[in-house]
């Protein structure tokens, strides 16, 4: 605290403030929203936590002056943390259980998010818990994410695990098939949910370029049987796949997305 005063508001995914203080000839009071939450006298050293939420607005003032009070200190802002090691396994046709460690920060609650296709949903559970069971599911393939909520702020990572459903809709390969010829070519590829692979067939440009949505390029396997870069690598779904070729020399290419 190099000032006076501090002036600062929560940010989003904290739903904590630590406060540590060594004070001079001067005392300092901590508010949230106009509302005392903590007093250090003159002469003394303060720590200790505060529950915040995010976007309250956090004042701390000193009665005396930096210069001549040797104040030194400040306000910490901490992001809640997820629970671990979650694990969902079927214990039916239509369900799931989920079972996870508890977090290390303080929680109001758990919050469990179901992801399948374009359909999504929350459920939340009390602090205490470290499973849950999910009934009523459809065929299909599911992710689970579990994240910790205090004072409504989300933990800032979230714990993920897919889910096959028993029995899965069948996954239908998708090909994607380009002719190139003498000219620059562009494509982008979506990856669907459901699909975790990607196949490739590559024959003609030796400088063909394929990276995933972190553009970084991915090295291709050349077969000299075949005479043609061919191989696979796994992708995630809601992934970009980005092809490029500069168009010299004649070029055949297949793309197939599957499980």
């Amino acid at each position: 605290m190099d000032e006076d005063t501090i002036n600062a508001t929560v940010p989003d995914s904290c739903a904590r403030m630590d406060y540590d203080f060594v004070t001079g000839w001067g005392d300092v009071t901590i508010y949230v929203d106009w509302v005392q939450v903590a007093y250090i006298p003159v002469l003394s050293k303060g720590t200790g936590t505060v529950s915040v939420s995010p976007g309250q607005w956090v004042y701390a003032v000193s009665s005396g002056s930096v210069l001549y009070g040797n104040l030194s200190g400040g306000v910490t802002f901490i992001g809640q943390r997820p629970p671990g090691n979650l694990n969902v396994v079927s214990i039916g046709s239509s369900s799931v259980k989920l079972t996870w460690s508890p977090s290390p920060s303080p929680t109001d609650n758990y919050s469990i998010i179901w992801i399948r296709g374009n359909d999504w949903g929350e459920i939340l559970v009390p602090s205490n818990a470290t499973s849950h069971e999910i009934t009523g599911l459809q065929n299909g393939d599911y992710y689970f994410g579990i994240a910790s909520v205090k004072n409504g702020a989300y933990s800032n990572g979230v714990q993920w695990q897919r889910a096959m459903r028993i029995p899965a809709l069948a996954v239908q390969d998708i090909t994607y098939e380009y002719l190139i010829d003498g000219y620059q070519f562009y494509a982008d590829i979506y990856v669907p949910a459901g699909y975790y692979t990607l196949k490739y067939y590559v024959s003609g440009d030796p400088d063909f370029y394929i990276a995933k949505d972190d553009f970084i390029k991915i090295n291709l396997t050349y077969d000299y049987w075949n005479n043609a870069y061919v191989g696979s690598f796994q992708v995630t779904p809601w992934q970009f796949i980005y092809l490029e070729s500069n168009g010299y020399n004649y070029t055949n290419v297949r793309i197939t997305l599957t499980e």
